[in-house]
């Protein structure tokens, strides 16, 4: 496990001496025309009057938020928050294409969801391991390509393992809009799922990811059976 400082009323602080480089490495404008193809924006297709009632403040609205494809068939990777019920969901690429999902796979108590839409020889990010994070490493969450005004937000990893739940703790906020985008380090690999925020005391405010690794297991489950242990559903058609 990773050592991990705690200061009065603030975020984990890394522990001496483990610093890895700067996180301009992993948040270079680069980043993001690298992972750009393979975003997808996730989107409720049903109805105003058959949506759920709205969130309530600082929750995320329900099927809506990013994913990023991971295989050249059509799996999606997010967060299960992004999901809520699954129903009439559609994943919109970075290119303007538009595919129905047709199976959910969640799982709310690890935060994350795979996606199935149909596709073949689609751009997929490479996964990474998040279990050989150190903190103090660079890396950055990569927003929807469109939005120019928003580049990949540098973030260095804080803290990891039992002090932050098991999740990634990091040095920058996450954005609503960003929620179930992927977290990419140095070397362009995902390592994480963009989570949420946490306010301190001190006024501060830290993102939180969940780790790949913890993904990895549901979604080999998903690519290998069409009807996995773990609840699923299936939408559209």
């Amino acid at each position: 496990m990773l050592a991990s400082a705690q200061t009065p009323g603030g975020p984990p602080q890394p522990a001496a001496g483990t610093g890895l480089g700067q996180a301009s490495a992993a948040s270079r404008p680069g980043r993001r025309a690298e992972a750009a193809p393979a975003m997808v924006r996730i989107r409720a297709t049903t109805g105003e009057a058959d949506r759920p009632a709205p969130p309530k403040a600082g929750q995320p609205s329900a099927g809506r938020g990013l994913g990023f494809l991971v295989d050249e068939r059509g799996y999606v990777l997010t967060h299960s928050d992004v999901i809520r019920d699954g129903h009439g969901l559609e994943a919109v690429l970075a290119d303007g294409r538009t595919f129905t999902v047709k199976q959910v796979w969640r799982d709310p108590l690890a935060g994350v969801a795979v996606l199935r839409i149909d596709g073949h020889g689609l751009p997929a990010l490479p996964l990474g391991d998040s279990n050989a994070l150190h903190v103090g490493e660079a890396a950055a969450v990569v927003g929807w390509p469109a939005a120019s005004a928003s580049p990949p937000v540098s973030a260095t990893i804080r803290a990891t393992g039992a002090a932050t739940g098991g999740n990634l703790a990091l040095d920058a906020p996450i954005q609503a809009e960003n929620l179930g985008g992927p977290l990419i380090n140095a070397r362009g690999q995902v390592v994480g799922i963009a989570s949420a925020d946490a306010h301190f005391m001190d006024g501060s405010s830290r993102g939180f990811a969940v780790p790949i690794d913890r993904a990895k297991s549901m979604l080999s489950e998903a690519q290998a059976s069409a009807a996995p242990a773990r609840p699923a559903f299936t939408t559209g058609r």
